[in-house]
């Protein structure tokens, strides 16, 4: 009896032996590589370094994140600890005017089983259906690798989906659809008969990857960006931000360095979010003002007297324009007008600021109910406190501070616009006065087929401005191309059926183009080597029946007219023909 429980005792050993045995071999060696590569976020690191953000413990200081030395050193962290928040500072950014955290940088290597289930997602395509970015699948590690077929071009719209340095812009934003959450699983079982494969969404965008390519090509040697929008569908055309990064890089460190770099800043988008002082471009929201209450006229009799000096505001011109009125003060961008102007509208030009769109949230994708795509607000006599809270000048700050007023009517101060928001400017102007939102998605498909989401076509269109007034804008515009700030600039021609702005030959049509030049000041606070000013250039084309609108900013490369406005030139030419 002994004997026979002996033996059951023993085989009961043996084969928990042998599953022990089998586990371990199948631990190491069947799943190793599978083990290996599956991260899982360190949500304790990533909870702590929210919290600092809420205790205001990151300060941001001109562009850049830095820690409030005297709020960390009350927190008592360990010395690791301590290092490792430290190491950390720059994986975060600014967005909406919050600090964030990049939590996917919180990611660590464990032992977690890989899931059965692959998420094969979904595609980009521009609108003619181009390629932009697609995923892949590796059978031998079973993973997905993404590609982006232009890099660089088109990061600034796309971003990019990494294990290691998570998501960003478009690729964060419709995470849910290129991942086919959205709708009952679509499933590819062709690959692998034992497992399943959930196929993403294919997301088409608005944008022409022609122009967006070329765009990036001519301001490849500046830093800036190009913003182009259809007129009559405000759908964004090209959005182009320069420099950029590869998101197809394999090389960690050049993710680090691209990442941490606080001079080029790859990773922000300047077309969609960065906003500056748009300089004189403003002028053309000034105008909007001036006319829709009367305060300016075709025939002004009141007009201002440009010396060149600086005028009570302290507002001073390159050299003296004479007896101005509105006509001449646009065209030839006369600063002691507009901001004499300025201060006169008073809060009316907040109001008329407001009904471009400043101060507001920018939804890209109006259509998509949960998925939302923001871009960056621009603000006009307004400014966002610490929390995020909107603060705007009251009647009452018109009044007791005219020389900052004075400033803004001139584009500067308190008065900063995304190259989005000045390319809508000139949008509504062109055409007549109506204004819808932009939208950067066209399209969301399943991957079998299935339409989820058409365009949004800006939705319904709001009233900025009288189609009178707007038409007396759109010609002084094209006066200022003419005989005025923006008479030197390159011209596009009609070469047969495409346009150029290198003919062949001489004596060919001149294609008419509304523009305002913008030259903006920046902070100068290293005297012994200040900043040029940025170069701005917003208008439309042909000036006649617009097609299309764009806004060029290049970065401390001085007069809007000099190098901006030739950028849009070329640009305009190269979006002229893919419309024909």
């Amino acid at each position: 009896m002994i004997g026979a429980r002996s033996k059951w005792v023993m085989v009961l050993l043996a084969l928990v032996a042998c599953a022990v045995v089998y586990g371990l071999v199948n631990r190491m060696f069947i799943q190793a590589d599978e083990l290996g590569r599956t991260r899982y976020s360190d949500q304790k690191f990533i909870d702590t370094m929210e919290s600092l953000i809420r205790e205001k413990v990151f300060d941001v200081h001109e562009r850049d994140i830095v820690i409030n030395e005297d709020v960390f050193r009350q927190k008592g962290f360990s010395k690791e600890l301590e290092q490792r928040i430290r190491a950390h500072v720059r994986h975060l950014y600014v967005k909406n005017g919050e600090i964030r955290f990049e939590n996917k940088a919180a990611s660590i290597a464990n032992q977690v089983r890989h899931r059965d289930n692959l998420i094969w997602r979904g595609k980009f395509l521009d609108r003619n259906g181009v390629i932009l970015a697609e995923s892949s699948i590796d059978k031998n590690r079973w993973r997905t690798d993404r590609t982006y077929s232009f890099g660089p071009e088109f990061f600034p719209v796309i971003g990019h989906a990494s294990v290691t340095y998570g998501k960003r812009y478009l690729e964060k934003d419709l995470d849910d659809y290129l991942e086919g959450r959205n709708h009952e699983p679509v499933l590819n079982t062709d690959i692998d008969p034992f497992k399943k494969v959930l196929m993403g969404d294919h997301v088409t965008l608005t944008v022409d990857s022609a122009i967006q390519r070329y765009a990036f090509q001519v301001m490849k040697d500046f830093k800036g960006a190009v913003v182009v929008v259809d007129v009559k569908s405000f759908e964004v055309l090209a959005a182009v931000s320069t420099p950029s990064f590869d998101p197809n890089e394999k090389n960690g460190e050049a993710w680090v360095s691209a990442f941490a770099g606080k001079e080029d800043r790859v990773y922000e988008n300047r077309a969609l979010s960065v906003a500056y002082p748009p300089g004189s471009t403003f002028k053309t929201v000034v105008a909007t003002a001036l006319l829709e209450t009367g305060r300016a006229t075709a025939n002004e009799r009141k007009k201002v007297i440009c010396t060149g000096l600086k005028n009570p505001y302290g507002i001073s011109d390159i050299h003296p324009h004479g007896a101005m009125n509105l006509d001449r003060a646009l065209v030839e961008s006369c600063n002691a007008y507009f901001s004499s102007k300025g201060v006169l509208l008073g809060e009316d030009l907040l109001r008329f600021a407001e009904r471009y769109g400043f101060n507001q949230v920018v939804d890209l994708a109006p259509q998509l109910n949960q998925n939302k795509c923001f871009a960056g607000r621009s603000m006009a006599f307004a400014w966002l406190d610490r929390s995020n809270q909107l603060h705007q000048y009251m009647a009452v700050d018109f009044r007791r501070n005219p020389k900052i007023v004075a400033q803004a009517s001139i584009g500067q101060n308190i008065v900063m616009a995304t190259p989005l928001q000045m390319c809508l400017v000139a949008a509504a102007i062109a055409n007549g006065g109506m204004m819808k939102n932009p939208s950067i998605i066209k399209e969301i498909k399943s991957a079998d087929g299935k339409e989820l989401i058409r365009a949004a076509q800006g939705g319904q269109s709001r009233k900025v401005m009288s189609f009178r007034v707007a038409t007396q804008i759109r010609e002084l515009m094209a006066d200022v191309m003419k005989k005025g700030t923006g008479k030197n600039v390159k011209k596009i021609y009609r070469e047969g059926s495409a346009y150029t702005t290198n003919p062949a030959t001489e004596n060919l049509n001149v294609v008419n183009i509304a523009g305002k030049t913008g030259t903006a000041e920046v902070d100068n606070k290293d005297v012994d080597n200040p900043r040029k000013p940025h170069s701005w250039f917003i208008g439309f084309a042909p000036s006649e029946n617009p097609r299309v609108a764009i806004a060029v900013i290049a970065e401390n490369q001085g007069f809007g007219s000099l190098t901006a406005a030739p950028i849009a030139m070329d640009v305009l030419a190269t979006v002229l023909n893919s419309l024909r």
